[in-house]
């Protein structure tokens, strides 16, 4: 069982990677975004990103460029968490593997719900993955002793 929860973890990690990677594009764009541009756009279709806002109940928000340019950097914050604990599930996973003890399990576990609540996105749903691999890996091996004959 430990085998198999740290070969759970390196691919829950690995795919945590990715995601990460990937959402920082998602946070480069949201600051690179201009207000006036986005206002541009929409005023071809006949409305406005304000007035998006204030149907949906946010009638006392104001949507500026400082809005859009701290979003990114929160969404990016999260993902350097995902790419930080996607990182330490790999790594804990590769010891989970070799190991004779649960200590790594439970290092894995810390390790995944940590990430659960400080990472971002999608990331979060690697971590779940990891976390389920840190309980396959508390798990021993179980071995079956060899019969004895009595001859």
């Amino acid at each position: 069982m430990r085998k198999a929860g740290g070969i759970v973890a390196i691919i829950a990690g690995s795919l945590g990677l990715i995601v990460a990677v990937s959402g920082f594009f998602l946070g480069g764009f949201m600051e690179n975004i201009d207000m006036e541009e986005v206002d541009a756009v929409l005023e071809q279709e006949g409305t406005s990103l304000q007035e998006m806002v204030d149907e949906r109940g946010g009638d006392d928000v104001e949507v500026t460029d400082e809005m859009l340019d701290e979003l990114g950097e929160t969404i990016q914050q999260g993902f350097w968490m995902g790419l930080v604990f996607s990182a330490a599930a790999i790594a804990i996973g590769i010891f989970a593997v070799r190991a004779n003890n649960w200590m790594p399990g439970a290092i894995l576990i810390v390790c995944s719900v940590l990430g659960i609540f400080f990472a971002g996105g999608f990331v979060q749903y690697m971590m779940w993955v990891a976390a389920l691999g840190g309980i396959l890996a508390l798990f021993p091996i179980k071995t079956e002793e060899p019969a004895v004959s009595e001859e």
